[in-house]
């Protein structure tokens, strides 16, 4: 059987921290050898292994010191093969791949169990620099992911500025809109997104935004100038309390969002065009889909995509 259950254990971008102490305490584990531990083995399936009844097997406590690689964790119940939990050991945490385990025990919640089983093995391996226990990807409104926000401490990572954030502090913005920023830190100075529009942006362009922001601007200022000013515009998070306007991946003011749609190319009936080739009327009608479109992938991938009506 495998793990789609609720009661299940899949991959799935969620991070657990291991602290080896606190870890122990709250599960209640503190396992000394093997016999106390329901995965007896691990078979390995790693690069330079092969695949089939060949491969080798491992104790417990030979597994602690595998190299890095993909494995089989075996979890053995009297004498039965009950379940199996693919993972990776990767050299800064545990990764969870999948679980599949004997459908006439799903009562017994074996998928959340195996999560909890390697949790403890990643405490008791104390791998050097190997410290967090990773879920994969995370769906907040997803019911058969919803047993991964129970591990806890866990993080999240942020999907704009690549900060892990606690899971708690990133739930409540989650339950307000699908789609956030879960960190209020700036974005990189090297983000692509500010760089596409702060060097596709002309001297007007660029006046727009920086007005847009509340700057007053010096008469005569050079255009060199103004893209600095724009980029640390462009680089300010907005704040998560606030409504709509959060939920764009890297726009910060609505006014930058214009002069990019407008410079944008796009093709229709193979003609390569842009805004102010239109008419009027079809210029209405196109230009809320460009920034619509815009908006939902960020302007670095909107400038590589060859978008045809």
């Amino acid at each position: 059987d495998d793990d789609d259950d609720d009661d299940g254990h899949d991959s799935g971008g969620l991070d657990d921290n291991e602290d080896d102490d606190d870890d122990d305490d709250a599960l209640g584990n503190d396992h000394g050898n093997d016999d106390e531990h329901p995965a007896s083995a691990a078979a390995g399936e790693g690069e330079d292994q092969g695949q089939g009844e060949d491969d080798p097997e491992y104790t417990l406590s030979e597994s602690y010191t595998l190299p890095e690689g993909a494995y089989h964790m075996y979890y053995i119940l009297n004498e039965e093969l009950v379940a199996v939990g693919v993972v990776d050991i990767l050299p800064n945490c545990l990764s969870s791949v999948y679980c599949f385990y004997d459908p006439e025990l799903r009562a017994l919640e074996l998928g959340k169990l195996v999560a909890l089983w390697e949790i403890d093995w990643l405490a008791q391996a104390k791998r050097p620099g190997c410290d967090f226990y990773y879920l994969g990807y995370y769906v907040h409104d997803c019911v058969k992911m919803a047993y991964k926000g129970q591990y806890h401490p866990s993080e999240l990572l942020c999907p704009e500025t690549f900060r892990w954030v606690q899971l708690d502090a990133a739930a409540p913005i989650l339950d307000s809109r699908k789609y956030a920023r879960l960190c209020d830190e700036p974005l990189s100075e090297e983000d692509p997104n500010i760089t596409v529009c702060t060097e596709s942006f002309g001297g007007g362009a660029l006046k727009r935004v920086a007005r847009a922001a509340g700057h007053q601007l010096v008469p005569g200022t050079e255009v060199g100038e103004l893209r600095s000013i724009v980029r640390q515009i462009l680089r300010r998070p907005q704040p998560l309390s606030q409504g709509s306007a959060a939920d764009r991946p890297w726009l910060v003011h609505e006014a930058a969002l214009v002069p990019f749609t407008d410079a944008l190319e796009f093709s229709v009936r193979r003609s390569r065009l842009t805004l102010s080739m239109l008419t009027q009327d079809s210029r209405s009608y196109v230009s809320p889909i460009l920034q619509s479109y815009v908006e939902g992938i960020g302007p670095s991938l909107a400038q590589e995509i060859d978008l045809s009506f």
